[in-house]
């Protein structure tokens, strides 16, 4: 038979689908079923099948110009969409003039973005019950970065062999600070070119956000056929507060104003980019919307903590309360926990009640005090402190993940309940695990006084130091809701082309 790719007539790619399309149909006794199950003959027909009948579609910047095309040219064949993947690619430029603004990197994720959602706005039938938004941002100036940071991670190899030897918790870890300090600054130097917003000169811009004047909302929140929406930064840039409004319903003029302001305070680092009052902000998220996923990675490194890890109290309460509708919810390095689970102290006794989540299946947030050295007490009384939130305020959970990774370390506190009788609770971390009988009792406490009561396991374990994230990866019950099973395959290739291991350790039952 001829390769696929050599039958150019299209005519004849339908007659063969038909003929097999008959057979299978005539084998099967209780009728006819979705076409794709059965179009498994290899990859090639199956890529060829769900690009004809449009379930999968991949974008990229041009491609998601196109899709408006497509979108209302053939709208009926594309109701049948289940996943749409973005692959958004920021460019590297000088921004010497303003001809070259429109390269920012927030302006060209924006115009991207907000172009694929204002065409999913419009669309409001679908023949499942909503399609899955996977969004990947990567940045063609990202290789000299990491170049560098792997260079100064490989030359702190053998001082960090010392550093393993020292007895002062508190001297080890200075030590261990001043290095990764020292990688930072070396990636913020490389990156200065871009995203230094004195190449705009005196005049910085009045507006970064392409949307009009008049928009007082968030354009997410008119788009109603996604049902899961997924953003993977690939990349060590910041997207800053355009993501956070993007996702979120935040006033624009609000938003703005602070921009314009604060644009000469801007820096590499997400602290400053986000952490912007958000005072007099309604968040808001489409009702369909049942699972939300953000993660931040950069060329399969460990995130190079400082550089775009954020805390703020507001933001991560602004978080929780937008999402109270959802059922799997994962951010990790986005949101922390504590931060997350923030009561405000306010005169309203409405702003002071602990939040309900009642259709919440899983959770996966980030706790900076996961981490080697850091104070025990501390963790203990935060992992504690959420016993009683998530027994209470989360009826309907299964699964929770608290976890924390960086340069050569990770660690992650899960929470499984089975929905019957029974719940475990783990601990693993890349370094050896000791002192939280505390957390755990307050645990086992919160677990058992509920009726009917629930058996409790717990369970320590070291695992191996990781050297790349998809190491780690494994050990996370959520991997599933961290990267969707298409992306998590072409990491996994990726990891063995580059002769990465990745190792599956054994699951405690």
């Amino acid at each position: 038979m001829a390769n696929w790719s050599d039958l150019r007539d299209k005519k004849i790619h339908h007659q063969i689908f038909e003929e097999l399309a008959l057979l299978v149909y005539k084998g099967n006794a209780e009728g006819p079923e979705s076409f794709v199950n059965y179009v498994t003959v290899n990859k090639e027909w199956r890529e060829y099948f769900e690009k004809l009948t449009f379930k999968t579609i991949t974008l990229d910047n041009e491609r998601a110009r196109q899709f408006r095309i497509v979108f209302f040219q053939e709208r009926n064949r594309i109701r049948s969409l289940q996943h749409l993947q973005l692959n958004v690619a920021l460019r590297t430029s000088s921004l010497g003039d303003g001809a070259n603004q429109s390269y920012r990197k927030d302006v060209v994720f924006m115009h991207v973005i907000m172009d694929l959602f204002d065409v999913l706005s419009q669309w409001r039938q679908t023949d499942n019950d909503g399609i899955v938004l996977e969004i990947h941002v990567t940045c063609d100036g990202d290789k000299a970065a990491l170049d560098s940071f792997r260079k100064k991670k490989r030359d702190a190899v053998a001082t960090w062999g010392w550093i393993d030897q020292l007895q002062d918790g508190q001297a080890k870890q200075a030590m261990i600070d001043a290095n990764i300090d020292d990688i930072d600054k070396d990636v913020k130097q490389l990156l200065s070119p871009i995203t230094d917003p004195g190449h705009f000169g005196n005049n910085p811009p009045q507006s970064i956000i392409p949307i009009g004047a008049n928009t007082q909302y968030g354009i997410l929140r008119e788009v109603s056929v996604i049902k899961t929406l997924a953003i993977l930064r690939h990349t060590t840039h910041t997207i800053g507060p355009d993501l956070l409004k993007l996702i979120f319903e935040f006033s624009l003029t609000h938003v703005e104003q602070i921009l314009h302001e604060k644009w000469r305070a801007i820096t590499f680092q997400d602290k400053e980019w986000w952490g912007v009052s958000y005072a007099g902000c309604a968040p808001s998220l489409p009702a369909r919307l049942r699972g939300l996923s953000m993660f931040d990675e950069v060329h399969g490194e460990l995130h190079m903590r400082k550089c775009w890890y954020t805390k703020d109290k507001l933001l991560g309460r602004s978080i929780a309360v937008a999402t109270q509708h959802l059922r799997n919810m994962s951010l990790c390095f986005v949101v922390d926990s504590e931060d997350f689970f923030h009561i405000p102290q306010s005169t309203d006794p409405a702003q002071r009640q602990p939040l309900y989540f009642p259709s919440l299946r899983s959770l996966v947030l980030t706790n900076s005090t996961i981490r080697p050295n850091a104070q025990l007490q501390k963790l203990q009384d935060a992992l504690s402190s959420y016993a009683v939130k998530i027994i209470h305020g989360m009826p309907m959970l299964r699964i929770y993940e608290i976890w924390n990774a960086g340069s050569g370390f990770g660690g992650v506190f899960q929470y499984k309940f089975d929905g019957q009788h029974a719940a475990t609770i783990v601990h693993k971390t890349s370094w050896k695990p000791c002192g939280m009988s505390s957390a755990f009792n307050t645990w086992r406490i919160v677990l058992q006084a509920l009726q009917p009561p629930r058996i409790v396991e717990t369970f320590m374990e070291q695992v191996p130091r990781p050297h790349h994230y998809l190491d780690f990866l494994p050990e996370l019950e959520m991997a599933a809701n961290i990267m969707s099973g298409v992306s998590r395959i072409n990491a996994r290739d990726e990891a063995e082309v580059r002769k990465l291991p990745v190792p599956y350790y054994k699951k405690e039952t």
